[in-house]
């Protein structure tokens, strides 16, 4: 039988009917993963690939990341499950590949992997911990009835109240639970990294570039590279720390009941001991004076030279751990609601300037002309001028606040606290809320 040689017009006719006559295709959303690293690091993102090679019993073989439910190390090597049932056995063959995540592209390398979990569509908060109440943290912390409505919330039902904000304003870091740190876009309270250091950590502090992130628990602490929440680097501690300020990216002071230990990320070891009965440091005037309730840590020529710290009592001002320093550390403020002015040298007197008419929980500076923002228990704010202890402003803010944050650029004010009268949960479980003032 004699063949019809199909001309290339007819082809092309065929061709584009058969194309027309086809569905439309839509795109497919991109595939999330969440990659927990041996370091405690969790990232949420999109792989620059499809798939990842596996090698079993049954040969070596590509499994899409779409049909993956999980992959854990397990008994020397990997175990899959997929999304469909089946579990597979084996070795990972691939050695690495980018997770697209939104602090940019990051390289996952197969012997630092802990798990990979599919996330269909976009990033879902992280898994509940058991150290957690069962909702654990992620999505919107209840608002109703507040007088002020805050731009963002964060439901975290914890009992810390650690936050820091990032030196560029786009980054709130916070501790909820020993153990844990969570990295939140500063406006959304979306959550861009979950790390959990092995051993714990409950301190945090933002080294002054923002390159880097020190985290101490009680026996360890811990350099995390800012943007992919990596560990650095890790120093044993011998005595548990009460309070912790990164003066560099490479040094990091501890405070505790007897003494500030001054600590070096290169030499991964404590490199100065200062004796001081002091639980605190806060530092101002980036950095150049580091002050603590009962004296101040005397950094010569603003130097960050462990061996040119020195330590100078205040005398007249009382050892304790609650005093709140303004950022350009001229004024201080208790938690009885006595203010001081510091002075700008550790020469000159602290004078009591006078105190506010109530209790504080928590602090929040407004600007650096002294200007500060203050929250009782009973849930009221006040804004004081305490140049002239003049008050500016009063309202009933709706919350016990433990710690607050301000960010005069942004407006943005950040609170951790509960309501005074909250009936879900025990009275300590709190949660993180973002105001915008003017």
């Amino acid at each position: 039988m004699a063949t019809r040689k199909m001309t290339a017009p007819r082809f092309l006719v065929l061709v584009m009917a058969a194309l027309a006559a086809a569905p439309a295709r839509t795109e497919e959303p991109a595939t999330q993963l969440r990659v927990q690293l041996v370091d405690g690091t969790l990232l949420v993102g999109t792989p620059d690939v499809a798939t990842v090679r596996v090698k079993s019993s049954v040969g070596e073989l590509d499994i899409a990341f779409e049909k993956l439910s999980s992959i854990t190390r397990a008994d020397g090597g990997i175990e899959v499950n997929l999304a469909d049932g089946n579990t597979l056995h084996g070795t990972l063959v691939t050695e690495s590949f980018q997770l697209k995540t939104k602090f940019g592209s990051i390289k996952i390398e197969r012997d630092k992997i802990r798990s990979v979990e599919r996330a269909a569509g976009a990033p879902q908060p992280p898994p509940a911990d058991p150290a957690l109440p069962a909702e654990g943290v992620g999505g919107s912390a209840p608002s109703d009835g507040l007088p002020l409505r805050p731009a963002a919330s964060l439901r975290m039902q914890s009992r810390l109240a650690v936050g820091r904000l990032s030196p560029d304003g786009g980054t709130f870091w916070i501790v909820p639970r020993p153990g844990r740190i969570l990295a939140l876009d500063a406006a959304s309270l979306d959550i861009r990294l979950d790390v959990r250091p092995e051993g714990g950590a409950s301190l945090i502090s933002l080294a002054p570039g923002g390159k880097t992130v020190a985290a101490a628990g009680s026996s360890a602490i811990w350099s995390l590279d800012a943007s992919s929440g990596k560990a650095l680097a890790q120093v044993a501690l011998d005595k548990p720390p009460s309070g912790l300020f990164a003066w560099t990216d490479d040094l990091a002071i501890i405070a505790t009941e007897t003494e500030y230990q001054i600590v070096s990320f290169e030499k991964r070891n404590i490199v100065r001991r200062i004796a001081a009965k002091s639980r605190a440091v806060s530092a101002c005037e980036g950095g150049r004076r580091l002050l603590a309730p009962g004296g101040e840590l005397l950094v010569a020529e603003g130097a960050a030279d462990p061996e040119r710290l020195g330590w100078m009592p205040y005398g007249n001002m009382p050892m304790d751990p609650g005093i709140f320093f303004s950022p350009d550390g001229r004024w201080s403020l208790g938690e009885d609601g006595t203010a001081w002015r510091v002075g700008r040298s550790y020469r000159n007197p602290r004078l009591q300037a006078g105190k506010l008419p109530c209790r504080v929980s928590a602090v929040a500076w407004r600007s650096t002309i002294g200007t500060v923002l203050t929250f009782e228990e009973s849930g009221r704010m006040r804004e004081t001028d305490l140049g002239s202890l003049e008050e500016l402003q009063s309202v009933d803010f709706g919350l016990r606040v433990v710690s607050a944050v301000f960010d005069s650029a942004s407006g943005s004010l950040w609170v951790i606290g509960r309501r005074p009268t909250t009936s879900r949960g025990p009275p300590d479980n709190m949660d993180l809320f973002r105001f915008t003032l003017k």
